[in-house]
């Protein structure tokens, strides 16, 4: 796929075995960490498969409200529940008649459409929400997840059978800092796309690059884009250089050395703090979860994440 970032052996596996796997219907489950880039592989099965013509639909499980997703899924008959159109709704599973429906974050699907979307990959049929009427589907399905199905099955909240119906072929995506020969090439992509888009002529030194190669991405390749470009909004002039590299990571790549003399204690913690805060949202990309792993309120962490964004 044009534009696709792939100087590593590991993203040059998947993209071949991507290449052979993408013109036939099997199921393909996508597994890594937040941020490591699923939904672009999801995006290159589609293109690369015998359905690019077709519909191409996406949806995050984890971000709708479990009481809307069924009917997001698989649509609704008129009067089908209070506020329902008055002429339905076709759902998404529909809408990908012919084309690839990507589920990103699977693991997150309630038991009870568990059960819905398996036998709609089962028989090629669903009924919508408050209907009775059965309506054929022909869909290629994607999922990806960042957590561990198998796991997941054996506390009961996915199951076996619907998890072994998804990973027909599974692609694991290794993590940002086990392919550092893809973060040079990225930051690149990154400093291209955003000239571009700002019609400015940005670059960043090499010294620059060697640094933001050396740090270990906690949150994979969304992390990297958000820092570059911010980097680059926020410089004084295009050429971007070690002087706007965040402290954080300046001092978890040993850059900065004793940055700490002359500074009082309440602003080294500060400054650590920020560091832990925006790591944690940028792994989890929730301020709910990464509360709970920092063992915080979700208000206290969305009020920090708030504070510390805006320094």
């Amino acid at each position: 796929m044009e534009g696709f970032i792939s100087e590593s052996m590991q993203t040059k596996r998947i993209m071949e075995t991507i290449r052979r796997v993408a013109p036939y219907d099997a199921a393909v489950l996508l597994t890594g960490e937040s941020g490591v880039g699923k939904n672009c592989f999801a995006d290159m099965l589609h293109e690369y498969s015998n359905r690019k013509e077709g519909p191409y639909i996406t949806i995050n499980c984890g971000a709708i409200p479990v009481n809307l997703l069924e009917s997001e899924l698989f649509g609704y008959e008129k009067g089908a529940f209070t506020n329902a159109s008055n002429i339905g709704k076709a759902g998404l599973i529909e809408k990908a008649d012919h084309g690839t429906l990507f589920l990103d974050e699977i693991g997150e699907l309630p038991l009870s459409l568990q059960v819905k979307l398996l036998m709609a990959l089962q028989e090629k049929k669903i009924t919508r929400v408050g209907g009775t009427e059965e309506k054929q589907v022909d869909f290629r399905l994607v999922t990806a997840t960042n957590k561990d199905l198998r796991k997941c099955v054996e506390k009961g909240e996915f199951r076996k059978d619907l998890y072994y119906r998804l990973n027909t072929v599974e692609l694991a995506i290794p993590p940002l800092r086990n392919r550092k020969e893809d973060v040079p090439a990225l930051i690149n992509s990154f400093v291209s796309r955003c000239s571009k888009q700002y019609g400015k002529d940005f670059a960043i030194s090499e010294e620059a690059v060697d640094i933001l190669t050396k740090y270990p991405w906690p949150g994979n390749v969304r992390e990297l884009n958000n820092i570059v470009e911010s980097m680059l909004l926020t410089s004084e002039n295009d050429q971007i250089g070690k002087e706007m590299i965040p402290a954080g990571i300046l001092r978890q790549t040993g850059i900065e050395g004793k940055s700490w003399w002359g500074k009082r204690l309440k602003e080294i913690l500060e400054e650590t703090e920020a560091i832990v805060i925006m790591e944690a949202y940028e792994h989890f990309q929730s301020t709910t979860k990464a509360a709970e792993a920092l063992g915080i309120s979700q208000a206290s962490m969305s009020l920090k994440l708030k504070k510390y964004r805006n320094m």
